[in-house]
């Protein structure tokens, strides 16, 4: 599990927690500027190299797939949040910047305009706050 600061040079610099699982769970962080879409946005990894979701053996989706559920659930209980969208991106042309497979699981409020402009939580604690929610509730 990763929330917080960007990932430059194959470098995590954030709070992390290490999954057993053939997957993980990252707050969602834009490796190149260090912003977020929304604060609780998170990326749900496969440990597994990949480009593209059509690389990942099934075995390997049988796995993420059910993270991504349950991150999802974990937004909308510990945010919480009213909504959430589920993102993912395959090549440059299709807005893929990091050439590894993940998915991005937004949360969203109602009366608050979707966009995808990135920003930055407000402060370290606010990030850390996020994290506490989600790692409680998550058992890690």
């Amino acid at each position: 599990v990763y929330i917080g600061r960007p990932i430059k040079a194959g470098r995590a610099e954030g709070l992390a927690v290490v999954s057993p699982e053939p997957i993980g769970f990252l707050g969602g962080v834009d490796p190149e500027t260090g912003v977020v879409i929304e604060p609780g946005h998170a990326l749900v990894v496969p440990k597994m190299h990949a480009a593209l979701f059509t690389e990942l053996p099934d075995s390997v989706l049988s796995h993420l797939m059910p993270l991504v559920k349950r991150v999802a659930s974990l937004l909308l209980e510990r945010l919480p949040c009213d909504g959430f969208n589920i993102l993912q991106n395959n090549g440059r042309c299709a807005t893929q910047v990091v050439p590894h497979v993940h998915f991005h699981v937004v949360p969203r409020w109602n009366g608050r305009a979707i966009n995808w402009i990135s920003g930055a939580y407000a402060s370290a604690e606010e990030m850390e706050s996020v994290y506490r929610k989600l790692t409680v509730a998550a058992g890690v």
